[in-house]
């Protein structure tokens, strides 16, 4: 049949005679008419719109999705230095002042890439402040001997006055009359006080200036010593002459307490310290003793001070402190029963050594 031999024929076909195809992007033999301008296959019937733009001429489907692969997997890009003109980059030297050196570094630096500016800014920073820890530490170190030499001068000059001194005695007084926690380092509640009201001493600086607080912490340790044997032989005196506690405690408020020219009454519980005192020395009085031993007062009291903390917790105004202090007034009340007409103000004439601190 003519057709199927048409159909089967096994003769090459002309390019001419090959059917039209959908092509990927416009065949530049195809550009004319009044439609080439816009993409379209002009050429047969069945020509189809294919999108094409200016510039898109040799777009391929294979090739943008290479390339979008290649956009998901690359790194940002990154920002370009853009060198300042020679004449801007001397200005910034003439208005810092650099000299010929420095000059001619800034110039290439200026020309380095973004990265290796960024790198060398850093390097630089980091030199810096290496430069700037040795001279720092080179400089404390040759002001350190100056500054001692400065202080051990101060503290020669410095030397507090006789009214200074006398209020630094008459505190450490007044808190050996009041109920301590703490026998043994006296001196410490004066510290504490004057940390709060160094005007009280008049020395102010006390407060801020380091050497002055070394020179007077000194001085209130010497001074709490002394004022702990004074009050230690007193209570020693008081076991002998067998005053009665009331007159004893008025006595010691007199010439201990701070009472700023008031007459103030004893408390029960300065009067059970007076007691639990004398106490702890009537054994120590009555036996025999060498000169130059030993009593361990201080300690035996502030053993059974501990004791009755521990008892009768902090609260001195609880029941069990009210308690304690009635029984061992009363006891020394029975004991001791002397009423002489007048008794000799207390001798503050220095210590000894067992009376000294432990941190003295």
């Amino acid at each position: 049949m003519p057709g199927l031999n048409h159909y089967h024929s096994s003769s090459p076909r002309s390019a001419d005679s090959q059917p039209e195809r959908w092509r990927p992007y416009p065949d530049p033999s195809a550009r004319s008419g009044p439609h080439s301008g816009l993409g379209l296959n002009t050429q047969s019937p069945g020509s189809q719109f294919v999108g094409s733009l200016p510039g898109f001429d040799d777009f391929n489907p294979s090739d943008s999705l290479l390339s979008m692969d290649h956009r998901r997997s690359r790194t940002p890009p990154q920002p370009v230095s853009i060198p300042l003109p020679a004449l801007e980059v001397e200005l910034v030297a003439t208005t810092c002042n650099l000299d010929t050196v420095q000059r001619r570094a800034l110039h290439a630096f200026n020309e380095a890439p973004l990265q290796r500016q960024l790198v060398e800014m850093q390097a630089q920073l980091l030199r810096n402040q290496t430069q700037i820890a040795s001279v720092k530490n080179q400089v404390v170190q040759a002001l350190e001997p100056k500054f001692a030499d400065m202080s051990q001068l101060h503290m020669q000059e410095f030397t507090p006055k006789k009214t200074s001194t006398d209020h630094m005695r008459a505190t450490i007084r007044h808190y050996l009359v009041t109920p301590l926690r703490n026998y043994m380092n006296v001196d410490d509640s004066a510290k504490s006080y004057y940390l709060r009201k160094p005007q009280s001493f008049k020395i102010p600086a006390y407060k801020t200036s380091a050497d002055v607080r070394r020179i007077v912490d000194k001085l209130l340790q010497r001074f709490g010593n002394e004022v702990r044997g004074n009050l230690r032989v007193l209570v020693f005196s008081k076991v002998t002459d067998g005053v009665a506690l009331d007159l004893w405690a008025a006595h010691m408020m007199k010439h201990f307490y701070m009472h700023g020219g008031k007459t103030v009454e004893p408390s029960k519980m300065l009067k059970a310290r007076l007691a639990l005192m004398r106490q702890i020395a009537a054994p120590i009085v009555a036996a025999p003793r060498k000169q130059g031993e030993k009593t361990n007062f201080w300690t035996l009291l502030q053993n059974q001070v501990n004791s009755l903390y521990v008892t009768h917790k902090e609260d001195l105004e609880a029941a069990g402190w009210q308690e304690w202090a009635d029984k061992i007034i009363a006891e020394d009340e029975q004991k001791y029963k002397e009423r002489p007409a007048e008794l000799d103000p207390p001798s503050f004439d220095g210590t000894d050594d067992e009376d000294s601190s432990p941190a003295a």
